[in-house]
């Protein structure tokens, strides 16, 4: 049995050296962040095709058609965002527009509304959250699609971070300031 000195020492090691948190896996279109991999994707659905790399994590992105998925629903599209590794860390949906209100609601069931923006006039975005991971359901006006973007915050990051190089003027992204 560990000595309460030990378990301390081995607590504060796990923690100083970056063990991953525990988090509960989000799970939608039956591909769980953080653990399917575009080869089990690819052997599950052979007509999904590689679109190419992500520019923000250099992972493969792979495209699945709504038929394939979810014939009975008004998914147009699905495509995986993954890591260098190949496992999922984002997904972004495409569906219908006037399937807005269903989908809305199924995800407001499952994950937290952190906020909607919802105008007279203009785009309409809700933000939903779930323990490390974030969906973004957009709906832009007078555009017959949706989209839904479920990533986790380690990818979120990856996108600020080269945003925010992308801002820095030439001379100081080729001299390495960042």
């Amino acid at each position: 049995m560990l000595s309460r000195r030990r378990l301390l020492a081995v607590l504060a090691s796990a923690a100083l050296f970056g063990a991953p948190a525990a988090r509960a896996a989000t799970t939608e279109y039956g591909v769980t962040l953080g653990k399917t991999t575009v080869r089990e994707l690819q052997a599950k659905y052979p007509q999904a095709r590689i679109i190419g790399e992500n520019l923000y994590s250099a992972g493969p992105m792979l495209r699945i058609s709504g038929r394939l998925l979810a014939p009975e629903t008004a998914l147009y599209s699905l495509t995986v965002i993954s890591s260098r590794t190949g496992e999922a860390i984002a997904m972004q949906a495409v569906y219908d527009a006037r399937a807005i209100n269903s989908i809305h609601g199924y995800f407001e069931k499952r994950y937290t509304v952190k906020s909607i923006r919802s105008p007279f006039i203009g785009d309409t975005v809700v933000e939903y959250a779930k323990g490390t991971d974030e969906v973004e359901l957009r709906a832009p006006e007078m555009d017959p699609r949706l989209t839904v973007t479920i990533t986790t915050r380690e990818f979120r990051r990856l996108m600020i971070l080269k945003k925010s190089f992308e801002r820095l003027p030439q001379g100081e992204r080729q001299n390495g300031m960042i």
